[in-house]
């Protein structure tokens, strides 16, 4: 805490210390550095974290969410000026130019993703490729396709593990990151790259043969796309699979059933319906039954072996 309080009064010092612009040079100079610090942050760590072993997507993202400029250049700075080593004009314009990155960075955080797939045809000409895409040709379809991974699919996988195994081995697993991949197939899934707003990467990766297709990645975490557009694209390679969607809001269920879902579910409503027994057992003085029940049938938390 006190050393969180002098550091606040360093930076204010340090603000206050900033000269008004003469004129735009300063400012002009500011603008440069930024675009200058941006894309150095791109040209030093993207190839950095691609050949350390990072897919292209995630190395981009990573990269481009890290274009702020440092607060340590900031003191280098005032260093720099306190023995004559940087002018006051130039401390100024990095100054500024920290500020500009600071605003652009929350944007830039945002559309990473975006700014991958705009490179993407760039990115491949330079030789930094995508994770390739194995194009399974066997008739056999899968009997479920999990798009996206995250908590719920590390969960799902989890539960379906203890009461269906033989299931596993017939589980298509679809993501962009290839990080946790190995860890998704030693529990029996089959996971395979890709993007899900393409329809020939689905295709590819045999989204079409799949009985059961599951949107698991809620709209406020998907890129460039959302479970609605997932369900159509799913409903148009696939008619006859059963599709199963994720809402956040509760209009957006209607609109998931009118785009072609057989069933749509919200993770508050299935957690809240959860504690309401919890609440009601409780209540009745009967939660340490209730408990007991509840891990006879699925174990306790604490002994759960997830990727996730």
């Amino acid at each position: 805490m006190v050393k969180d309080f002098f550091v606040t009064l360093f930076f204010v010092g340090l603000g206050m210390s900033i000269p008004m612009p003469n004129g735009a040079d300063i400012l002009l100079l500011a603008a440069i550095l930024a675009v200058l610090a941006i894309i150095l942050r791109l040209l030093v760590f993207f190839p950095l974290l691609y050949f350390t072993g990072l897919d292209r997507r995630n190395s981009m993202v990573t990269s481009v969410r890290l274009a702020q400029i440092s607060e340590f250049s900031l003191v280098i700075g005032f260093l720099g000026t306190q023995i004559g080593h940087i002018s006051d004009e130039l401390n100024s314009a990095i100054i500024f130019a920290f500020v500009l990155t600071a605003l652009v960075t929350p944007a830039l955080f945002y559309k990473a993703d975006w700014v991958h797939d705009k490179l993407s045809s760039v990115l491949e000409i330079l030789g930094f490729k995508a994770p390739p895409i194995v194009d399974t040709d066997d008739d056999k379809p899968y009997s479920l396709a999990l798009l996206g991974f995250h908590r719920i699919t590390s969960s799902l996988l989890h539960e379906i593990g203890n009461k269906q195994p033989e299931l596993l081995k017939n589980t298509l697993v679809v993501d962009f990151n290839v990080n946790i991949h190995a860890s998704i197939e030693a529990l029996g899934p089959k996971a395979q790259y890709g993007d899900l707003c393409n329809e020939e990467t689905l295709i590819h990766a045999g989204v079409n043969k799949a009985k059961v297709i599951v949107c698991t990645i809620p709209d406020d975490m998907l890129k460039g796309t959302t479970n609605k557009q997932i369900v159509k694209m799913a409903k148009h390679i696939n008619p006859d699979a059963i599709i199963i969607a994720n809402a956040i809001e509760l209009p957006d269920c209607k609109a998931l059933y009118d785009a072609g879902a057989d069933f749509v579910f919200l993770q508050r409503v299935e957690a809240a319906r959860a504690v309401e027994q919890a609440i009601g057992q409780a209540l009745s003085g009967n939660i340490d039954e209730h408990r007991s029940a509840i891990e006879a049938i699925y174990g306790s938390l604490d002994t759960r072996r997830e990727v996730l």
